[in-house]
């Protein structure tokens, strides 16, 4: 029972340090948070938006953060707990804790610049074959999609000196083999594409450019969860 009431206070925490780095340097996370208005430093209380963003201020300039943080963080705050109600402490529920994680902080990146972290995506890879090991089986034809995602990035970038758009999500679609039985891949790419409609939607732009790794990423830990319970 004590898992199930640390571990949604432990998504919160990384769900802030996740946002904190997705809008700062790397470095924003060894020093004391400031208020965004005045860069008066933060009382305990007020480091948490998931608590206090429902302050009257959090400031003592008046400021008070958008109500968009404390939503975020009880987003990443109810995926662990769920994630821990399933598994508990085993080593598959800190692989889905980790990679729920991770995918979060893809997410917040890939919504704010379109790009998605190189070395987030070696993390997910790492995860998602500990899974598959753990799990007892490797797909052989998964694993060899994946290794050929990577030898197009890196040929691309090597012949045209740029990033291909779209490999992240080529990428992140290859690595649902290793979490998902074959049966389920039809469930999950339904819903990655519903979802991309969604935020194709919402994120307009002019050169029609949107994020869509949150829904591919979103889909999937749904869909590993459905594995589980049906």
């Amino acid at each position: 029972m004590e898992y199930l009431i640390l571990s949604p206070l432990l998504g919160a925490i990384l769900a802030s340090f996740a946002i904190s780095l997705s809008e700062h340097s790397i470095s924003s996370l060894w020093r004391f948070s400031v208020c965004d208005s005045c860069d008066h430093p933060l009382k305990v209380k007020q480091l948490v938006p998931i608590f206090s963003s429902f302050l009257k201020t959090i400031c003592r300039c008046g400021h008070r953060p958008s109500l968009k943080y404390g939503i975020l963080e009880a987003l990443l705050a109810f995926a662990f707990f769920i994630n821990t109600l399933t598994f508990g402490t085993t080593p598959f529920g800190i692989l889905l804790n980790a990679f729920t994680m991770i995918n979060f902080y893809i997410s917040l990146v890939d919504w704010k610049t379109l790009h998605v972290p190189l070395s987030s995506l070696i993390l997910l890879a790492v995860l998602s074959g500990l899974w598959s090991y753990f799990n007892g089986q490797i797909p052989i034809s998964v694993f060899i999609m994946f290794n050929g995602t990577i030898l197009f990035y890196f040929a691309w970038k090597l012949i045209k000196g740029t990033r291909p758009m779209g490999t992240a999500d080529m990428f992140l679609f290859t690595l649902s083999g290793f979490w998902l039985p074959l049966d389920f891949i039809p469930l999950f790419l339904f819903l990655a594409g519903l979802g991309g409609v969604i935020i194709s939607k919402i994120f307009k732009r002019k050169d029609k450019k949107f994020p869509f790794s949150p829904a591919i990423l979103l889909s999937l830990w749904f869909t590993i969860l459905t594995v589980i319970y049906f």
